[in-house]
């Protein structure tokens, strides 16, 4: 029988439901990541195992990543504040919301959209994560994006502050289709 996974954040917490094939009963973790604000879930399905990924936010430590190799069972922050802005930025990541993996052509590839608005991508199944420039730079003033049909790349545009106009033109093939079924 295989195991069905559950993740519950809360502003309190992490709970992890676990149930059998039949899903008739379930049992609930203790909180994990107590006091923490989890914001976002994710799973990885592309390797030999799957990799699950939260996003939390301490009050006194701040944002932070963490994944799990055992269905939730153990976790690992990533290393060294993984999804940060540069510090010539003068400014900090609030929260991570959302955590989704790359394109099937990308194994290793792992998206975190943040607060404030910017996208980090990581190419080492999410141990560290690298701002994505032309969507995170401190002269966007704003991202024009449309619905993708599959293979389209992502289109962005960026104004400096003299107002010159920039393509950013980042081709994006690997990510999933997002369009709404």
């Amino acid at each position: 029988m295989s195991e069905a996974v559950v993740l519950v954040g809360t502003k309190k917490g992490l709970f992890v439901g676990r149930s059998d094939e039949e899903r008739r009963e379930w049992d609930w973790s203790d909180p994990q990541f107590l006091m923490e604000a989890i914001y976002g879930t994710g799973i990885d399905t592309r390797g030999a195992a799957p990799r699950i990924f939260v996003s939390g936010t301490s009050e006194h430590w701040g944002p932070g990543v963490y994944y799990s190799d055992d269905r939730g069972l153990t976790w690992t922050e990533t290393q060294g504040a993984a999804v940060r802005f540069p510090q010539e930025f003068g400014s900090s990541v609030e929260r991570v919301w959302q955590i989704q993996p790359g394109g099937p052509n990308d194994p290793d590839v792992i998206y975190a959209g943040t607060q404030p608005s910017a996208l980090f991508r990581s190419t080492d199944r999410g141990e560290s994560f690298s701002l994505i420039q032309s969507l995170g730079s401190p002269s966007s003033r704003r991202v024009g994006s449309r619905l993708r049909r599959p293979g389209d790349p992502l289109r962005t545009s960026r104004s400096d502050r003299s107002g010159t106009r920039d393509s950013g033109n980042v081709d994006w093939r690997g990510l999933p289709d997002v369009r709404p079924r």
